[in-house]
C-alpha cells in the first residue's frame, strides 16, 4: 500500500488503480447468500482508492441490477467498476455481437465508480458496441439503447448504414452453456414469423404475412451483397463468413417459405421437393461453426420442417379416416 502512495506522489497522471479480484463477480463472492473468506478478507484490506472491477452476477451476464452492485458495493465499501463483457466473443468465436448495452438497471449507475468494455477480437466491428456503451457511460439516466445503436451505426457507416443496421440485427445475442447476454436477434422478423407459424397452424390465409416475410428475405440478401461489396477491406474481412451466412439463411427461409405455403394449398409434390431441398440447405448449415440469427431466421428453417411434417401425417390420418368408412 506504501508503494501505491508513493506512485500517486510520484506520477500526477496517474489517476487510479484497478483490480480484478479472484472472485470477480458476485455468485461467487456471495455463494448460497453468504460472502466468502477470499472476498471478505481482500475487501477489508483493501485500500480505499483501488478502484475493483467485477462483471454483475456472473461472468457473462443479462444485466446489472441495482439491488445486485449495491450489495456488492457494501462488501467492498466503494462504487464498483463494472468490467462489462460484450461485444467479446471469444467464447463463442463464430458470432459477432453488433448490438447495443442492454440490462443496465436504472439506478445502478449510482453504485458506479467506473464502466469498461471487453471488445471482440474483430476490432472494428466492436466499435458499434462500444459506442452504445459510450452514450451509457456518458449519461446513465438517459441512455436508450435503440437510438444509441442507431447513431452508432449510422455514424461509423454512413451510406452503409441501412444495410449494416439488417445485418447487426441478425447478430447480437450472445449465448452459450454459461453465457446470456445482449438483446434478442431480429426481434421484428421474429414476431412476424410467429404470426405467420401461428396463421398456418390454424389453417387461416397466411398470404399477407408470407408477402411480408418474403420482403424481409429479400431485404437480408439485399444487405449481404451490399455489405460485401461497399465495406472497407479491412472491416469486410472481419466478417465476410457471417455476411455469407446471412444470404445463405435467407435464401433458406425463402425456401422453407415457399415449402409451408405449397403445403398449405395442397401442392403437394411441390411441397415435397422443397422440402428436400431445405434439408440440404439446413445441412449446408450445420456444416460451419459460424453463427447468425440461431432463433430466428435459422430457428425457422426446423420450424417450417417439423410444421410440414406434421401437416403431412394430418392429411395422411384424415385420407386413412375416409378411406375406413
Amino acid at each position: 500500500m506504501k508503494l501505491i502512495g508513493a506512485l500517486f506522489n510520484k506520477k500526477s497522471e496517474i489517476r487510479h488503480f484497478f483490480t480484478v479480484p479472484t472472485e470477480y463477480f458476485s455468485a461467487d463472492m456471495k455463494p448460497d447468500g453468504i460472502v466468502s473468506p477470499y472476498t471478505r478478507v481482500f475487501a477489508a484490506a483493501l485500500d480505499q482508492d483501488i478502484l475493483v472491477l467485477y462483471t454483475g452476477q456472473g461472468v457473462v451476464c443479462e444485466g446489472i441490477t441495482r439491488e445486485d452492485i449495491e450489495a456488492i458495493a457494501a462488501i467492498y465499501r466503494r462504487r464498483m467498476a463494472v468490467w462489462w463483457n460484450y461485444p467479446v466473443n471469444d467464447y463463442r468465436r463464430g458470432k459477432l455481437a453488433l448490438g447495443p448495452i442492454v440490462g443496465l438497471e436504472a439506478g445502478a449507475e449510482k453504485f458506479m465508480a467506473g464502466f469498461i468494455m471487453n471488445p471482440m477480437e474483430e476490432s472494428r466491428l466492436s466499435k458499434i458496441s462500444l459506442a452504445t456503451g459510450a452514450d451509457y457511460a456518458a449519461d446513465p439516466k438517459h441512455y436508450d439503447p435503440d437510438a444509441a445503436w442507431g447513431n452508432a451505426i449510422q455514424a461509423q457507416y454512413k451510406s452503409l448504414a441501412p444495410a449494416m443496421q439488417e445485418f447487426a440485427d441478425h447478430s447480437q445475442r450472445m449465448e452459450n452453456s454459461w453465457a446470456r447476454t445482449g438483446r434478442d436477434d431480429a426481434r421484428q422478423l421474429r414476431q412476424r414469423l410467429d404470426r405467420y407459424l401461428s396463421l398456418f397452424q390454424r389453417e387461416q390465409d397466411t398470404d399477407l404475412t408470407a408477402a411480408l416475410l418474403r420482403d424481409d428475405f429479400m431485404a437480408m440478401k439485399k444487405a449481404s451483397s451490399v455489405l460485401a461489396a461497399g465495406l472497407a477491406p479491412e472491416v469486410r474481412s472481419e466478417c465476410s463468413h457471417q455476411l455469407q451466412r446471412l444470404y445463405a439463411l435467407a435464401v433458406a427461409d425463402e425456401t422453407a417459405l415457399a415449402m409451408l405455403q405449397a403445403r398449405a394449398s395442397g401442392q403437394k409434390h411441390a411441397s415435397e421437393y422443397l422440402r428436400r431441398k431445405l434439408m440440404q440447405r439446413q445441412e449446408q448449415l450445420a456444416a460451419d461453426d459460424i453463427h447468425l440469427s440461431e432463433k430466428t431466421a435459422k430457428k425457422f428453417i426446423a420450424e417450417a420442417l417439423t410444421l410440414t411434417a406434421e401437416k403431412a401425417s394430418r392429411d395422411e390420418e384424415k385420407r386413412n379416416m375416409g378411406r375406413t368408412k
